[in-house]
C-alpha cells in the first residue's frame, strides 16, 4: 500500500485558533473532532512544501462521519468551497495571515485562490 503522506501537519496553536468554531464545515452539525487537509497528498493539484501546513488549509470536520473515506472532499469545486469557508470564518474572528499562510495562497494561487481574491485583503 502506498504511503500517502497523510499525518497531522497542523500545529497545536491552530487547533486553539478553531476553538471559536463549533460546527462541522461538511455536514453544518456541532461538534467537529478533527483538522481535514483541504489540499492533501490526496488531492489533484496537490504540491510539496511546507506552506501545506498553513491554517488556511485546515477545515473542521467530524472525523469518522464526515472526513474519513469521503473522496467528495477532493474535488476541486468542494476544495474551493471550503478554502473559502476556512478563510471567511478566520477573517471573521480577526485572524491574520502569516508568511506560512501567504505561501500556500500563492502556492495554489491558479488553482484555488484566484477565484476569491476579497477574502485574503
Amino acid at each position: 500500500m502506498k504511503n500517502s503522506g497523510l499525518q497531522n501537519r497542523f500545529s497545536p496553536n491552530d487547533t486553539y485558533v478553531w476553538m471559536f468554531w463549533y460546527k462541522c464545515m461538511w455536514c453544518g452539525e456541532n461538534k467537529w473532532d478533527c483538522l481535514h487537509h483541504i489540499i492533501s497528498p490526496s488531492s489533484l493539484d496537490h504540491r510539496l512544501g511546507e506552506f501545506n501546513s498553513s491554517i488556511l488549509n485546515s477545515s473542521p470536520m467530524h472525523n469518522r462521519k464526515c472526513h474519513i473515506d469521503n473522496g467528495l472532499l477532493h474535488h476541486r469545486d468542494i476544495e474551493i468551497k471550503l478554502l473559502e469557508k476556512t478563510m471567511t470564518a478566520l477573517k471573521y474572528d480577526g485572524y491574520i495571515l502569516t508568511n506560512l499562510d501567504r505561501a500556500f495562497t500563492e502556492a495554489y494561487w491558479d488553482t484555488h485562490f484566484k477565484h476569491f481574491n476579497n477574502l485574503l485583503k
